[in-house]
């Protein structure tokens, strides 16, 4: 088992599991935004997997790969960037889904519902490598992968100077006890009321020195 950096080959090859594994980490998040239609988060989220320059885009990812199997996926970047990785989806995705079979009418509730959940995320600070999505298989949990894909964002931080390594995570996801045991502790708890209304938990931001 090996931690690798994503490519864009990876990306494609495992592109299904990858969303998967990215719509594990918030469902209640991913349902409300895309109003409880899965083909429409993976055809939205799969723009950004196979595009670099986007918050999940596989110039984020690094891989645990087992052989020609694809374990878990760590999705990280300088938190400054993360805005314009943002932009750079709305910009390349809203035009490739409305150019596909989507509803309007779905096109436009993603706009307002991703305009209402944004609240959740605090603000991204100089000097703050952020980790936007920490996710490992369920039935290769509880084996200590989560701890190191952790581990190697902390790695990657430290190498590039950082000072603080954060990153925001549902307060129901049983993924807060593994990073309150690496030694990261909530900051903050942001809830944003038109989604708790809608079943969205809080989200918490966590964060530690490096």
């Amino acid at each position: 088992m090996e931690i690798v950096k994503g490519t864009a080959e990876l990306a494609k090859k495992h592109r299904n599991e990858i969303l998967d594994l990215l719509y594990s980490t918030g469902p209640a998040y991913f349902e409300y935004m895309f109003d409880g239609d899965r083909d429409f988060f993976n055809l939205y989220f799969g723009i950004s997997v196979e595009n670099a320059g986007t918050p999940y885009g596989y110039d984020t990812m690094s891989l645990i790969m087992d052989g020609d199997q694809m374990i878990g996926c760590l999705c990280s970047m300088k938190a400054t960037e993360y805005v314009d990785r943002r932009t750079e989806l709305r910009a390349v995705g809203y035009d490739i889904v409305e150019n596909s079979n989507v509803n309007p009418e779905g096109l436009a509730k993603l706009r307002k519902r991703g305009a209402e959940l944004v609240w959740l995320n605090v603000a991204m600070n100089e000097g703050v490598y952020y980790v936007i999505a920490v996710t490992v298989k369920p039935e290769h949990r509880g084996k200590g992968l989560g701890v190191k894909l952790v581990e190697h964002a902390k790695s990657i931080a430290k190498s590039g100077g950082f000072d603080r390594l954060e990153l925001d995570v549902i307060a129901d996801n049983p993924a807060v006890d593994l990073y309150k045991s690496v030694g990261m502790q909530v900051m903050v708890e942001t809830k944003a009321p038109i989604p708790s209304a809608h079943g969205v938990p809080a989200e918490l931001r966590m964060g530690m020195e490096l």
